[in-house]
């Protein structure tokens, strides 16, 4: 009787298993047409399962029915076979905002009630009897507690039961405590539900494994992450695991490695995160990451957008020109983001000073300075020396300005909304779990 080679059927099954994760994906591809067919409607039309006809639709008060986000969590099968254009709806309004988040109206309120003069939904103050299963709301800045009561948020370090019982800095850890965002260290225990590829607020790396332990966030080794990839192992990552090859949405049926939690783009949502926790004080503790809140809502939008981007980078890239304005729809900040990026990428190339508002072309400007103070000093030191002596003349008026730099100083005070607007051009986002 012949006896089973264990050794031989395991090395199989591990080849096997190699091949099959060294299969290339098979994309679909998307082809823009000015027409799809007799029927002048369509603006998606499967043809087969490798070809997918898509037209921009007519007019500025029509759109495609295509629902974008499903092409995002990749299940094509969830698709239909064809989408049409229809006219823009205007949408009825809905109770969606909290107090002290923006309204017109009453009806755009959950507590039922807006300031028409200050444009917010207004709560109780502190002491008010709420009950928010029956939308009898707090005001921005308090907290329905345990006794029914609007009381002040729990502060870093106190008991609580879930994370909107603290302040909008910081969330209820798995010990019931107060904690500040991205503070949990490599080891520690999250308590929020980790994202497929890792990305958590909770962690102060930003990743957490599967059994919802914060670790270091690996990174991709893909040197160019613009290059189209065949398989996962095109996307091998710092921690020696593979990342993910995705389908993107174009017409050459590309795919592309998605990025990891360890890759600039999410170094970018944490500097925006970091910022957004530390100005959104003002806002109800339902909307601490919210675009409703007036005072973040251009960092609460570049949070959302950052983050929509990160983690669907594959469905970005090459898209379809008849579809882009509808694609690109998805994340309004879409310079900003490819600027920040860009300037990620060029931080130590000679080609900083292009943003002149950044702290790091100071730093690169005294070089310049110095061979220009040598050139001149050998050939003509006589001619140096006048140069020398006018400049005291001009001295006295720069001594003026520093008595001009206190009000300047002194309007920042005044006007901080101003300043937080400025800065969403720079860094700007939400914040939940993807």
């Amino acid at each position: 009787m012949r006896t089973i080679d264990w050794k031989q059927i395991i090395s199989l099954l591990v080849i096997a298993t190699f091949a099959l994760g060294q299969q290339q994906l098979k994309c679909t591809k998307y082809i823009c047409k000015a027409f799809i067919s007799e029927k002048h409607e369509f603006c998606y039309q499967q043809k087969d399962s490798d070809v997918t006809l898509v037209r921009k639709c007519d007019g500025s008060d029509s759109y495609c029915t295509l629902p974008l986000r499903q092409l995002f969590v990749q299940k094509p099968e969830e698709l239909g076979k064809e989408y049409t254009c229809q006219a823009t709806l205007k949408r009825e309004s809905f109770a969606s905002s909290y107090p002290g988040d923006v309204c017109t109206q009453d009806k755009d309120c959950r507590s039922e009630g807006c300031d028409s003069n200050l444009g917010i939904c207004i709560g109780l103050k502190e002491g008010g009897a709420c009950d928010e299963t029956k939308n009898i709301f707090c005001q921005q800045g308090l907290v329905c507690s345990a006794t029914k009561l609007c009381a002040k948020p729990a502060a870093v370090g106190s008991q609580c039961a879930q994370t909107s019982d603290c302040s909008n800095d910081a969330f209820c850890n798995a010990q019931k405590v107060c904690q500040m965002y991205m503070t949990v260290a490599k080891g520690g225990k999250i308590t929020d539900k980790v994202a497929e590829n890792g990305f958590n607020l909770e962690c102060e790396t930003l990743y957490a494994d599967k059994n919802s332990v914060c670790q270091d966030a690996p990174a991709s080794k893909r040197a160019n992450m613009t290059a189209p990839c065949k398989s996962d192992q095109e996307c091998a990552l710092s921690d020696g695991t593979f990342g993910s090859c995705r389908c993107g949405f174009n017409d050459k049926g590309d795919a592309y490695c998605q990025p990891s939690v360890g890759d600039p783009v999410y170094q970018k949502i944490k500097e925006v995160a970091t910022t957004l926790i530390s100005t959104n004080k003002d806002c109800h503790t339902y909307s601490r990451f919210s675009q409703l809140c007036p005072s973040i809502k251009s960092k609460a939008s570049l949070l959302d957008n950052l983050i929509t981007y990160g983690s669907n980078y594959p469905f970005f890239q090459n898209v379809p020109s008849c579809l882009a304005d509808y694609v690109w729809s998805l994340v309004p900040n879409r310079l900003v983001i490819e600027a920040m990026l860009e300037n990620k990428s060029n931080e130590q190339p000679k080609e900083t000073p292009k943003t002149p508002g950044t702290p790091e072309p100071a730093k690169q400007e005294p070089p310049k300075q110095e061979p220009a103070k040598q050139e001149p000093a050998k050939p003509e030191p006589p001619k140096q020396e006048p140069a020398k002596q006018e400049p005291p003349k001009q001295e006295p008026p720069k001594q003026e300005p520093p008595k001009q730099e206190p009000p300047k100083q002194e309007p920042p005070k005044q006007e901080p909304s101003k300043q937080a607007v400025s800065y969403t051009h720079l860094t700007l986002p939400t914040i939940y779990s993807v």
